[in-house]
């Protein structure tokens, strides 16, 4: 009888995995999101300083999406590189870089419209629809009221062009790669 609720637990056990991992699996591969909206976000004075205010601080855009000098304490923002992208954020589960968000229309998001880029900080997907996550923390900026989030694409549109093509991220699952190329 112990055999057989050993042999039961190690099967609930093995469900459960494939179970997580399939969702998991489903979840980076296949993001479900509407079409981005036709947004024309107004930049003024005010939203531009209160976007600045939180990319630069709250919302992290500007620490993740730059290069950071980590000789120095706190590793910070290199000067002239904000929105630059680049940094890799894999932590240990590969390489997952963050996006070039300046406004350079080949390497960055230059060319996206106010609604790709309200979808990307909303909803985690480029412009192409591809997932940005596992780092983009879309699921926390989401519940931010949409006057932030305008604030922040305003602040976000006024950072200068900066040619730095991104290679694409390859997740790594138990030290595998496992997930590769879904941008």
């Amino acid at each position: 009888m112990k055999k057989f609720l050993k042999i039961l637990l190690i099967l609930f056990v093995i469900m459960i995995v494939l179970a997580a991992g399939g969702y998991m699996y489903l979840y980076l591969a296949f993001p479900k999101v509407s079409a981005a909206t036709d947004l024309k976000i107004e930049s003024t004075p005010k939203r531009i300083e209160r976007g600045k205010y939180l990319a630069n601080g709250f919302a992290f855009c500007i620490d993740c999406h730059s290069e950071r000098d980590f000789t120095k304490f706190s590793g910070p923002v290199v000067p002239g590189t904000e929105g630059k992208g680049g940094f890799d954020l894999g932590e240990g589960a590969g390489f997952v870089p963050a996006s070039n968000i300046t406004q350079d229309k080949e390497t960055g998001i230059g060319s996206w419209t106010d609604g790709e880029i309200f979808r990307a900080l909303t909803a985690g997907v480029n412009k192409e629809g591809k997932f940005l996550a596992p780092m983009m923390p879309y699921t926390e900026l989401n519940k931010l009221d949409k006057e932030d989030i305008y604030s922040i694409i305003a602040y976000i549109k006024t950072l200068p062009a900066i040619k730095n093509k991104i290679p694409e991220k390859n997740l790594k699952i138990s030290g595998k790669p496992d997930i590769q190329n879904h941008t």
